[in-house]
Order: structure tokens, then C-alpha cells, then sequence
């Protein structure tokens, strides 16, 4: 393998490169030597990450006039998943009481179990953001499992509207 080609004129492109143009010279080990360095390989795609590939899902749902509810969101999984973050904020904060947010998970809608082992609960300031990573293996969602989001408690007072949740989602897109 050459390192260079013939008739080359440094700066300015060939308008083709044909098997005649390279040169018949080898790219010598001393030509490699220290080109390649651990942090410049540092973020690169390793083996690890080649095997396991994942999409992130960034899932979000509003609700503008605040109720306790049941389900105001859901996902279902194809392939193996994984809650990385669940988040909650409310646009106008209510005067009193705390508003929940509670993020369930199973393999039907029945067998649904909370994946934060206890509910978000979003303060009384307004927009301010609330997130907490799931409890445990909690988070560890199997093929086909269903992620339901619930409005357990809502705060009361005249004001309170746009409730908003997420949830981060890492699918893994190899079994």
C-alpha cells in the first residue's frame, strides 16, 4: 500500500485516482508508529459498544388542567429496555398540597409496578424540574413490557395547570 501518489501536485485535488497513479512505494511501520494514541481512541466505537447497540427515547407527556389519572402516557417496549431518568414539572404550581407523578412498569397493565420504588413528587414552585432514576431493577424493562404513567395526587389550588413528565428510555437494539 502506497502513502502517496504520482504527479500529484500538493494542494490541488486529482480529478481521479487510477491504479497508475499510486505510487508503488509501502507505508513503512515508522510511518505508523505513535499515529494512533489511547486518547485519541477515547469515545470511539469499541467492540463493547458494536455488540450492544441502544436508541435512547426521550418520552414526554402534558396534562394541562392537573387531575389524578390513571395512565396519562404509556410505551411499549420492542426488545429489551432500560428507564434511565424519570422527570416531572408544573408549568403554574399549585397553593397548597404536593402533586405526584408515579411511572409503573410490567408485562401487562395488572402487573404494573412502580419503577421508582415511590412516586415523584413535584413541589409548589413553578417550573421547577424534578427527576429521580429508577429504584434498583426497577428500571429493567423485558420485551414487550408496558411503562404506564400516573398522576397519583395533584396539589390543590386555583392556579395549578401544565402538569409535564418524561421519561429516558435506552432501548437495546440487539438481543
Amino acid at each position: 500500500m502506497s502513502d502517496r501518489c504520482k504527479n500529484w501536485t500538493p494542494g490541488v485535488p486529482p480529478a481521479g485516482i487510477h491504479g497508475a497513479d499510486l505510487d508503488t512505494g509501502t507505508v513503512l511501520n515508522a510511518a505508523l508508529a505513535g499515529s494512533i494514541t489511547t486518547a485519541k481512541l477515547a469515545g470511539s466505537i469499541t467492540n463493547a459498544k458494536l455488540s450492544n447497540p441502544y436508541a435512547i427515547h426521550t418520552l414526554t407527556w402534558n396534562q394541562p388542567t392537573l387531575a389524578a389519572a390513571t395512565g396519562i402516557g404509556g410505551f411499549q417496549c420492542y426488545g429489551a429496555a432500560e428507564i434511565l431518568e424519570v422527570g416531572a414539572m408544573v408549568g403554574t404550581a399549585p397553593s397548597s398540597g404536593t402533586t405526584s407523578v408515579d411511572v409503573h412498569a410490567g408485562p401487562n397493565v395488572a402487573s404494573c409496578v412502580t419503577v421508582l420504588g415511590t412516586a415523584l413528587s413535584v413541589g409548589l414552585t413553578s417550573l421547577k424540574t424534578r427527576v429521580a432514576a429508577p429504584s434498583g431493577t426497577l428500571g429493567v424493562l423485558a420485551d414487550n413490557d408496558i411503562v404506564r404513567v400516573d398522576v397519583d395526587a395533584i396539589g390543590s389550588g386555583p392556579t395549578m395547570a401544565n402538569l409535564s413528565a418524561w421519561i429516558v428510555i435506552k432501548q437495546y437494539l440487539s438481543a
